[in-house]
């Protein structure tokens, strides 16, 4: 009778596990990350610096949450990127 409640309770937690484990895995097993870019800010640009090879490019993406910039570049050496006044920012 022990390992029947046993058996039932540890299904029951695998069970309560799998969406948590997929939910924090699925963009690395994807190679969700291997597409965002990471960039950086300067003077110069108003928006968020990224290198292109040797050059270099100022990139103005719109934004309403600091979520939308999260998706879309990572800032290098500096917190965040964040969405401020509609624009995202390192």
């Amino acid at each position: 009778m022990a390992s029947r409640a046993l058996s039932i309770m540890l299904i029951s937690l695998v069970l309560s596990c799998v969406p948590i484990w997929l939910e924090a895995n699925v963009p690395t097993i994807e190679g969700y990350k291997d597409h965002i870019r990471t960039c950086g800010s300067t003077d110069e640009c108003e928006g968020i610096w990224c290198k292109q090879g040797r050059l270099g490019e100022c990139l103005k993406w719109t934004c309403d949450l600091d979520e939308d910039c999260r998706k879309l570049v990572r800032c290098d050496r500096t917190p965040g990127p964040y969405c401020m006044e509609g624009m995202c920012t390192c």
